[in-house]
């Protein structure tokens, strides 16, 4: 595995350090955000597809989810593939739902079940994402600017193609995850 050391500046800027190769017990390498309960509409009346179609309440319990996208590295070392090639802290890609699943199964089993961790739901994305009960009026989750907190074609590489980069780059949002 690798880490990539940065620090908060007082005006708010983070910079990053290079990232450093180690070895760690499996349970080390989980992040989780406590992402408190509570109400929050999900779809949109004006934006996205019609399936969004239209904006609902919806009440969560409180749950956890990951900080970060998962990892090549983290994927590879709970199913035993070799996805990493050149970016093992890159999110993992071209995976499908069933493959999801099993590695859910899998790291689950590192656990010996005693902790579950599943896929969230859609309501429980949604909610994360824009920040849960911290949600601020930004219009991206964590800032107004996307370059802030997105990677896209514009900003990550060859303007046609764009490029897959580390998770925790860019900002995270107002619960701390990217």
């Amino acid at each position: 595995y690798y880490v990539r050391p940065y620090i908060t500046l007082n005006n708010g800027e983070i910079r990053y350090g290079e990232s450093v190769p180690f070895t760690t017990n499996f349970n080390t390498f989980l992040d989780m955000v406590f992402v408190e309960g509570g109400q929050t509409m999900q779809g949109s009346d004006t934006l996205g597809a019609s399936d969004e179609r239209p904006e609902i309440p919806v009440r969560l319990s409180s749950f956890t989810i990951g900080r970060y996208e998962v990892t090549n590295a983290f994927y590879d070392a709970v199913v035993g593939t070799n996805k990493s090639r050149n970016c093992p802290l890159c999110p993992v890609t071209y995976v499908s739902w069933i493959e999801a699943k099993l590695f859910l199964e899998k790291l689950n089993e590192r656990f010996n079940n005693q902790r579950i961790f599943d896929l969230p739901s859609e309501a429980q994305w949604e909610y994360a994402a824009r920040g849960g009960h911290l949600q601020t009026p930004t219009i991206f989750s964590g800032s107004n600017f996307l370059e802030e907190v997105a990677w896209h074609f514009g900003n990550s590489g060859n303007a046609t193609e764009g490029s897959l980069r580390e998770v925790g780059l860019l900002k995270p949002n107002e619960l701390g995850i990217f």
